[in-house]
């Protein structure tokens, strides 16, 4: 990691027994799309658009124990972009993001990278499945056991009413067709 400069103010919240950290971003700046999540005392956050016009790939790390900022510095990231999900594995310290929007040259993605937080790595997630997801921006996604669901999202004016299940070991997607007509409504 780089050197990072110290934040200029943090509040820390007690929210039954757990804390929520409200950070005033200095070596940011505002930041919004963006993803973050807390892995062995460091809160991280990825992409974004920054001061509400440039996409980001950049990500910066906050150490809870010192109150220092740092940013890693990776030859191979993904492109910058927004509103794309992220899908933390505790078990295996590692968090996948998938998919977003890269305003900068108007494309949307479904491509997914891992970012191994031990190592401090990003690895492209290779697809053996035929059919995947589209590309979209603004969907969600959960860990359950071994495979990442993927719900919904959009590509400007279209929006998708579709579920998506990620085998994470064997790298195929498959599109769930479920067995009742009830599904979540999309504007």
């Amino acid at each position: 990691m780089s050197n990072g400069k110290k934040l200029k103010q943090l509040a820390k919240v007690q929210v039954k027994n757990s804390f929520v950290f409200i950070i005033i971003f200095e070596i940011i700046g505002p930041l919004c799309r963006h993803c973050s999540l807390v892995y062995d005392d460091h809160v991280y956050i990825y992409g974004g658009k920054a001061h509400s016009i440039i996409d980001t790939n950049r990500l910066f790390v906050y150490d809870i124990k010192t109150n220092e900022w740092n940013v890693i510095e990776s030859k191979f990231s993904p492109s910058p972009s927004e509103s794309f999900a992220l899908i933390y594995s505790e078990k295996d310290a590692v968090f996948y993001i998938f998919g977003g929007f890269n305003s900068m040259n108007g494309e949307f993605n479904n491509e997914m990278f891992a970012f191994d937080l031990k190592e401090t790595f990003w690895k492209k997630v290779q697809y053996k499945s035929e059919r995947n997801p589209c590309v979209r921006a603004g969907h969600s996604c959960v860990l359950y056991k071994e495979s990442i669901y993927m719900f919904g999202g959009e590509i400007f004016d279209k929006k998708f009413n579709d579920l998506w299940i990620y085998d994470i070991a064997s790298s195929f997607w498959k599109e769930v067709q479920c067995k009742t007509d009830i599904w979540p409504c999309v504007n």
